[in-house]
């Protein structure tokens, strides 16, 4: 994954082709979750990097996992999640493992094309640690 450096005239030049995307989310009340600002954070950043593989470890209702779609639609996608029942979209692009990122073997992915989005309110330093 090369390196990217957010513009800020790009990314207020994406807002209205996130607007159209976001209309479309399957999940209308993400209480809880996340809202539209950090919605576009995600999407924007996502897009621009456009990783082989992301880890989203805290899954909640599953907006994220449908934002990395949209973000990334070649990605494979890992979601982890000690409890999937308030999962209300699940993909078919994704991969689900009910456990704790730390319990995983992630020596097969390749950590220079990967990205990690940690939305499970643990320590991110610590969660960094268990990833590689």
């Amino acid at each position: 994954m090369q390196e990217y450096i957010l513009d800020r005239d790009e990314a207020v030049a994406d807002v209205p082709e996130f607007i159209k995307i976001y209309e479309k989310r399957p999940l209308r009340n993400n209480d809880g979750g996340m809202g539209f600002n950090h919605s576009f954070a995600t999407w924007y950043i996502l897009k621009n990097i456009a990783p082989a593989t992301v880890i989203e470890s805290g899954v909640w209702r599953g907006h994220s996992t449908w934002l990395i779609e949209q973000a990334c639609p070649n990605a494979e996608i890992f979601c982890l999640d000690i409890d999937f029942s308030k999962l209300e979209y699940k993909s078919d692009q994704a991969t689900y493992i009910e456990a704790d990122v730390s319990e995983c073997d992630w020596s097969s992915i390749d950590p220079t094309k990967a990205v990690a989005f940690l939305d499970d309110h643990q320590n991110a330093y610590a969660r960094l640690k268990d990833l590689w």
